[in-house]
C-alpha cells in the first residue's frame, strides 16, 4: 500500500506485516538452529501442523502459542492483533 505524498516528498510505503510463521522460523528456528521436525517434536505437534504455521497456510493457534512459550519463552508478540 502506498500513502498519498506530501507535496515534494517521495511516497510512503506501508511495510506488510510478517506472518507468525516468518517469525518462528527466524526467531526460533534460526536461532536454535533447529529442524522443522526437532522443533515440532519439542513443541509436541506434528511436523505438518508445524510446516502449514510456518508456510502460512494456517494460523497461529493460541493453544501452539503457549507451547512456544513454554519451550521457547515469550511468543506473544507472534499473534496478531485483532483488527
Amino acid at each position: 500500500m502506498v500513502a498519498a505524498p506530501v507535496r515534494g516528498e517521495q511516497p510512503v510505503r506501508r511495510g506488510r506485516r510478517e506472518h507468525p510463521g516468518q517469525l518462528i522460523r527466524r526467531h526460533i528456528l534460526d536461532r536454535h538452529a533447529l529442524s522443522i521436525s526437532e522443533a515440532a517434536h519439542l513443541l509436541g505437534v506434528q511436523t505438518r501442523t508445524l510446516l502449514d504455521v510456518l508456510a502460512g497456510k494456517a494460523s497461529l493457534s493460541p493453544e501452539l502459542t503457549e507451547r512456544i512459550e513454554a519451550v521457547f519463552g515469550a511468543a506473544r508478540q507472534l499473534r496478531r492483533p485483532p483488527l
